[in-house]
């Protein structure tokens, strides 16, 4: 699967496509359709540096120069933005009661005195791992607060994990109360939002229905993949517990998103996900996410030969979501976003793990696996007036993050793309760099340039 695209600017990103019978000019926020000959005419105006072009390109080349300045100047904005966090992500714990196969957390429920056999064997253990302390979640939310005040936004929460959040559901409700109660201090507006497995009770669904805002469900599909991709610890299927919280949540208003993790075992049936989690769950907001394998934990990962049947399965059930009337996203390429990796320290997240850990990384759903791969910004402990992360510190993981790799310049993606995040990180790897042939690259390469070529009308 090969997207050819040409960069037609030695310093604008202006990129030139090709489809069977017509080219398409784009630059973050702007496309059209041209005729071959007008392609042709604009790349020698910008590789020359011509001032004498025909009159119908004109307005053309002015509104491209000007939208590919603009979105050079908000990627510098980008760069150069302070950390200054609007939202608490709290990671109750790493405890679950489900054991997915590919979870990307369970390395965290594991013995670390264990040898890497017998870890395998006992991958869900919940033994004597760590809570967040409700002391230390306070002191982060007043920090956040103060942020949220100086930039005049809502307090946004966010109850998440590396486990299910709701197995500590007093805990949970205090958190809820406690974060309430700080942004009414401040008098800032509150936001909140979970993510759950859904397997929970018929009383914690209405709980939740009632004291949240958004809640994000996550299903693989119908059973015949739910219950086998993400079944109880004790193995036992768990889609019928989930479309029942499904159908309270529907009964009760609140707005619900569900994900579901693509595989390779599930890719073909990227239509009947749809399907189901629309027709049965009643989602209309749904997020295809290709799985993740960054500690090599996933039962298997795509290959690069894998990318052309994943992009047609995805646009095939993106067509369908827009039929039936909800909407279908993926969130590794989003061309109406300028925006790097997933990085906390670039989207102003202040994220704990259960030990106090503020971590720049989703992936790290403990202390200690942030400190292994160096992005741990600091500890908070109960006892803690003020907040000191290392700036220099933070300034270079941004710096890093946000590095465009030689690679990417030529690609109609270098301004909206989270590179091979998290599997691969320019953030702890001084010598990563993107695989242009890797699935994941020629998976948002593809869906851009599809995406392009379906919502470009002609000027």
């Amino acid at each position: 699967m090969k997207i050819f695209s040409t960069r037609l600017h030695p310093d604008l990103p202006i990129f030139r496509l090709d489809s069977d019978d017509q080219s398409y000019i784009y630059t973050p926020g702007y496309s059209c359709v041209v005729t071959r000959e007008e392609a042709d005419e604009l790349h020698s105006i910008f590789a020359s540096n011509k001032s004498c072009f025909s009159a119908s390109l004109e307005k053309l080349t002015t509104s491209l120069e000007n939208s590919s300045r603009h979105s050079q100047e908000e990627w510098q904005k980008l760069c150069e933005m302070p950390f200054e966090p609007v939202c608490l992500t709290i990671y109750l714990s790493n405890h679950c009661n489900l054991r997915c196969s590919y979870c990307f957390a369970a390395p965290a429920r594991l013995d670390r005195r264990m040898d890497k056999s017998s870890l395998r064997k006992k991958r869900v253990q919940n033994i004597g791992l760590p809570v967040i302390q409700e002391k230390i979640a306070e002191h982060a939310a007043r920090i956040v607060a103060s942020y949220c005040v100086q930039k005049n936004r809502p307090f946004t929460l966010v109850l998440h994990g590396g486990g299910e959040p709701t197995l500590h559901w007093k805990q949970l409700q205090r958190l809820v109360s406690l974060t309430q109660d700080v942004a009414k201090e401040h008098d800032i507006d509150w936001w909140g939002y979970i993510a759950t497995n859904g397997v929970l009770s018929e009383n914690k669904v209405k709980w939740l229905a009632g004291h949240f805002d958004m809640i994000g469900l996550s299903c693989d599909g119908p059973p015949m993949i739910q219950d086998v991709q993400r079944p109880t610890i004790r193995g036992a299927g768990t889609s019928k517990v989930l479309e029942r919280t499904a159908r309270l949540l529907k009964q009760s208003g609140t707005p619900y998103a569900v994900r579901a993790t693509i595989t390779p075992e599930n890719a073909e049936y990227q239509l009947e996900i749809v399907n189901y989690i629309y027709g049965t769950l009643g989602a209309n907001t749904i997020h295809f996410e290709p799985v993740f394998d960054p500690w090599d934990t996933a039962t298997s990962k795509f290959l690069p030969a894998d990318a052309e049947n994943f992009v047609m399965g995805f646009l095939s059930a993106q067509r369908l979501a827009k039929q039936l009337g909800c909407e279908l996203s993926l969130s590794g390429v989003r061309p109406d976003e300028i925006h790097g990796p997933y990085c906390n320290v670039l989207r102003d997240v202040l994220q704990l793990t259960p030990d106090g850990v503020v971590s720049a990384c989703f992936l790290c759903t403990d202390g200690n696996k942030a400190n292994d791969v160096t992005i741990s910004l600091t500890k908070l402990k109960p006892d803690d007036t003020s907040f000191l992360p290392e700036l220099d510190r933070i300034a270079g993981i941004r710096r890093r993050a946000l590095a465009i790799p030689s690679q990417c310049f030529q690609c109609i993606n270098i301004y909206h793309c989270v590179r091979e995040c998290p599997e691969g990180c320019p953030v702890t790897n001084e010598d990563y760099y993107p695989r242009p042939e890797g699935f994941r690259c020629q998976v948002y390469k593809r869906l851009t340039a599809e995406w392009i070529f379906r919502t470009t009308v002609e000027r």
